[in-house]
């Protein structure tokens, strides 16, 4: 009797040791990142799967977030960008045939600046929208320290408005022969402007999407750089 209570415990704790660790979905690179904030914009991401082909829509929840005050981040996920973390989110829904031809569910962090060193934890719940069981926690935890040289300094900000804008921006530079280049949160170049002259200057934004976008203005080697919210 003895022997066959200790297998039926053995058997018992086994089952809720895999069952506690098994994962309800897939994630890539990992369900859990680190990483390192530096003086220029940087991203992390976690993409986020189905153990077999399905058609789905995820939802998620910030379950913990200690990133600084000042931690310049935004978030986006697969159907949107926000300026900074919310408290919950949902994202596009994936079709069948989406998910066939590998599309997934993803999660970026984008840090443009930062001042207060430290660490910071990004916990977030992402679950099947049909059923709130199945589901993990992700998480980010990113480092920011202090800079050692002047090299790895932060970038020096670029004053816009209005912001958030949804026709033009407005701006300055200060020296003759500046680059302005503008991407987007996969840090593909949208536009670039180049300024002959020091002065007030203006950039039409009316045809791009609603979302986050990053303005770098480079002038002799000197860059500037500042987030950019367009709503329509």
């Amino acid at each position: 009797m003895t022997k066959a209570v200790n297998i039926f415990l053995t058997f018992f704790l086994c089952t809720v040791v895999l069952t506690s660790s098994a994962q309800n979905l897939v994630y890539t690179p990992a369900q859990h990142v680190s990483g390192q904030i530096s003086g220029d914009i940087v991203e992390y991401n976690i993409n986020v799967n189905t153990p077999s082909t399905e058609a789905i829509t995820y939802k998620w929840e910030t379950i913990e977030n200690t990133f600084k005050d000042d931690w310049d981040c935004s978030l986006c996920d697969y159907g949107g960008c926000y300026p900074s973390v919310p408290d919950s989110g949902k994202m596009v829904r994936i079709k069948m045939a989406e998910a066939q031809d590998d599309k997934t569910g993803f999660f970026k962090i984008n840090f443009l600046s930062s001042t207060t060193t430290g660490i910071g934890v990004l916990k977030i719940y992402v679950y099947d929208s049909a059923n709130y069981s199945r589901g993990d926690t992700i998480s980010f935890t990113m480092e920011y320290a202090q800079p050692s040289s002047v090299n790895n300094s932060p970038l020096t900000p670029l004053t816009i408005h209005p912001n958030p804008a949804n026709n033009f921006v407005i701006f300055q530079t200060l020296t003759a022969n500046s680059l302005l280049t503008m991407s987007d949160l996969q840090g593909r170049a949208l536009k670039e402007k180049y300024f002959l002259n020091s002065g007030t200057h203006q950039l039409t934004i009316a045809d791009l999407p609603s979302g986050v976008y990053f303005l770098k203005l480079n002038t002799n080697g000197v860059t500037r750089q500042s987030k950019l919210i367009i709503r329509h």
